[in-house]
């Protein structure tokens, strides 16, 4: 038996950083979720143990990719044995990637003003599916 899995993702800049989320669902209606960020590796001057043993985010850094083009890609998973798929959304992933976003920043010396938002990440996000440019996000 061959299963596909449908893919859909998200963008968003955030502090001048791209971040994306994944969703991958199956037909028999498991879905599995995650989140990466976007960053030039010049900008940052955190080691990659660093990268990959301090990010607070869901379940730790487990994923790492030094681009060509210079960018360093770094995600989390949302499918760990004490996850539930029940638990997770796209508010959650983001609100994950935004925390991973301005540690980043914090500690690298990378800075961008961070929009005024709530403690709590209670933000009110918006999924624009009619949206199709990339440009803005490259």
């Amino acid at each position: 038996m061959i299963t596909f899995r449908m893919k859909k993702e998200m963008k968003a800049r955030y502090r001048g950083v791209t971040i994306t989320i994944e969703n991958w669902s199956g037909f028999t209606g498991d879905s599995k979720w995650n989140g990466y960020i976007y960053i030039p590796k010049d900008k940052v001057s955190i080691s990659i143990d660093r990268w990959q043993d301090e990010i607070p985010w869901h379940g730790g850094t487990t994923y790492y990719q030094e681009h060509t083009s210079g960018v360093v890609q770094v995600g989390n998973d949302y499918m760990h044995d004490m996850d539930s798929p029940e638990d997770t959304d796209h508010r959650r992933v983001a609100c994950d990637l935004i925390r991973a976003v301005d540690w980043i920043m914090d500690e690298s010396g990378y800075y961008i003003d961070a929009p005024d938002k709530p403690e709590d990440c209670s933000w009110d996000f918006v999924v624009d599916d009619k949206l199709q440019k990339d440009e803005d996000y490259d």
